[in-house]
């Protein structure tokens, strides 16, 4: 898997928001990008996160939510069914990347940048979506 030649997403689902953040052909660095709000049905979120994205995406990069001891929750199971949804519709690799503690350390980064609450609040799920693509570029760029 050559990733430097592939436009990634990768995509921090929630219930009512998700972030998200890109890697650029050409790049291994990850950007946060953008948090739009979760739509109802998983179709229209795809179509959405297609829709800003208009070049080709080669493949997508889903947080894997778990508990600190591994197993899963309700909101995996969700995750894991959009990664399904999202795979079947675009036919590209999805990979789950495991998002233990993502949003806490956004959080943490954007308060220790002196943003105000209302700004981490607004900018938080995209930059969890940029730490869960940079764990994955950090464990890909050997290959």
């Amino acid at each position: 898997m050559n990733i430097k030649d592939e436009f990634i997403v990768a995509i921090d689902f929630g219930l009512k928001r998700t972030g998200l953040a890109i890697c650029s052909k050409g790049l291994t660095m990850a950007l946060p990008s953008k948090t739009i709000d979760t739509h109802k049905s998983d179709d229209n979120t795809i179509k959405t996160i297609q829709a800003l994205y208009p070049e080709e995406i080669d493949r997508f990069i889903l947080g894997h939510p778990l508990f600190l001891d591994g197993t899963k929750s309700n909101m995996t199971k969700r995750v894991e069914a959009f990664g399904e949804v999202l795979k079947n519709t675009t036919q590209k690799p999805v990979h789950l990347i495991d998002e233990r503690l993502t949003s806490e350390a956004s959080e943490d980064l954007l308060k220790d940048l002196g943003h105000a609450r209302k700004e981490r609040f607004a900018m938080k799920d995209s930059l969890s979506a940029q730490l869960i693509l940079k764990d994955f570029l950090q464990e890909f760029s050997t290959f």
